[in-house]
């Protein structure tokens, strides 16, 4: 006897519809997104994997086939980068748990907490899109090109802040003010941990800039000969 192929779906798979329900509703602005993510420990973990592979890529393997990842330097670059991306998503959590115990509504800062962390890759894949569509519209204008990259940063920019107070404020159920004050300690300690960064590794940021434009010169000076 067959099985019946149009039975219900499993649980993995109506988790990742209402996770994609979820991002898609509260990206247009529409609150009653924020029922479909869940306020367990699973549901903050399953939040937290992608973001985590993603540091892994950007900060690790992409830079492993890099000529100069091997330099001791560099490695400790990419490493601390790496750290700092986990930290600061890490710190939002806690940041939005604390938040929501001072406020009496600890029941709530799961399912806030896995909002934010879907929702954060809006802005991202909106990005992408959008780049790659005004590199296909003026492939052959460069100006044009850089100042559509302008618009698109600062709007992906406002539209980043916006989503994030939007989410904690129907996740956490406060007013604008208090999702302000969440948004604001957020942002905080990312700048904070970006500019430790920078400031820790600011010699080897200087000499790979150095270095950069030692093998431009190279290269142009080789172009002309």
């Amino acid at each position: 006897m067959m099985p019946n192929s149009s039975g219900p779906s499993s649980p993995k798979g109506e988790h990742v519809k209402n996770v994609f329900r979820g991002m898609v509703l509260l990206g247009k602005g529409r609150k009653e997104g924020i029922k479909e993510f869940p306020s367990t420990n699973e549901g903050v973990l399953s939040a937290l994997a992608p973001w985590v592979a993603f540091a892994i890529v950007m900060n690790i393997i992409i830079p492993f086939f890099s000529s100069d990842f091997g330099v001791t330097n560099k490695l400790f670059l990419n490493i601390s980068a790496f750290c700092s991306n986990i930290v600061g998503v890490l710190c939002s959590v806690l940041i939005i748990q604390w938040f929501a115990a001072r406020w009496k509504v600890e029941r709530l800062w799961r399912r806030t907490s896995t909002a934010l962390m879907w929702c954060s890759w809006m802005p991202i894949i909106d990005f992408f899109f959008l780049a790659s569509l005004a590199g296909l519209l003026f492939m052959g204008s460069p100006q044009i090109l850089v100042a559509f990259f302008a618009m698109i940063a600062v709007f992906i920019l406002v539209y980043f802040i916006w989503l994030n107070w939007f989410v904690v404020k129907e996740g956490l159920e406060v007013s604008n003010k208090q999702s302000v004050m969440v948004l604001i300690s957020i942002l905080a300690i990312k700048i904070l941990l970006t500019g430790f960064v920078i400031w820790f590794n600011f010699d080897v940021l200087q000499a790979y800039v150095s270095l950069q434009s030692y093998v431009e010169t190279a290269q142009q000076a080789g172009i002309k000969n």
